[in-house]
């Protein structure tokens, strides 16, 4: 019992210095692209080895973080391989301390709640910290989020998932999409339009990006 207590306090420690390196290293990209986008933005032609070396120092630090995303991804599913021997020998409490749930979050929980459920479904990992964080952030949480976008991209029931969220009567429909330019920037992908059937000689309405509806008149010649 001490063993895997021990296992799972060390796994944790690890799993976070992991995603602080992630996230100094996502700091360190932004600002320098924030750099970037405010010299080009200026249009002054000396800038131009500024923007060049900042561009590269950005790509640097984006690509040390492949390594350690690899390790996050493999940190989950060893967690996942664990899980079920960690929660056969551990009670609800012990695990709500090794996880860091307060005790005032621990009225929902219930003994079938194993550290899967405590982390991901709930996420009550670092609880009190986190309260008034607008996003889960907690290491734990961070790798099974890993493991589940790894899912998503990478296996075909994944992306048949993923995609199904964003078609028309899914989770997501009206959600827009955002894909990462080549200078880093994220460019907004407003959803499709949804027609709305009408009545004989009515105007047809769509759903647009914004959630308004836009009429399309049909019985103009």
């Amino acid at each position: 019992m001490t063993d895997l207590l021990s296992l799972l306090i060390q796994f944790r420690r690890g799993v976070r210095r992991i995603t602080a390196s992630l996230e100094q290293l996502h700091n360190v990209a932004r600002q320098h692209r924030r750099q970037v986008r405010k010299l080009k933005e200026r249009a002054l032609p000396f800038d131009s080895a500024r923007i060049v070396s900042l561009e590269a120092l950005a790509k640097e630090a984006t690509e040390a973080c492949t390594p350690l995303r690899t390790q996050l991804k493999q940190c989950s599913y060893f967690l996942v391989d664990i899980a079920g021997s960690l929660d056969s020998r551990t009670t609800l409490s012990q695990r709500c301390e090794i996880l860091n749930v307060n005790v005032a979050d621990r009225g929902d929980l219930t003994e079938a709640d194993g550290i899967r459920e405590i982390v991901f479904l709930h996420g009550l990992e670092d609880s009190a910290a986190n309260r008034r964080a607008e996003w889960k952030n907690a290491p734990l949480f961070q790798a099974f989020q890993r493991m589940f976008m790894d899912f998503l991209l990478h296996t075909e029931e994944g992306k048949a998932v993923s995609d199904s969220l964003f078609e028309p009567g899914g989770m997501f429909e009206a959600v827009p999409m955002y894909k990462r330019a080549a200078d880093g920037t994220m460019v907004r992908q407003p959803p499709r339009l949804r027609s709305v059937p009408a009545g004989p000689g009515a105007p047809t309405s769509s759903i647009a990006a914004d959630g308004k509806a836009v009429f399309i008149d049909q019985g103009a010649p």
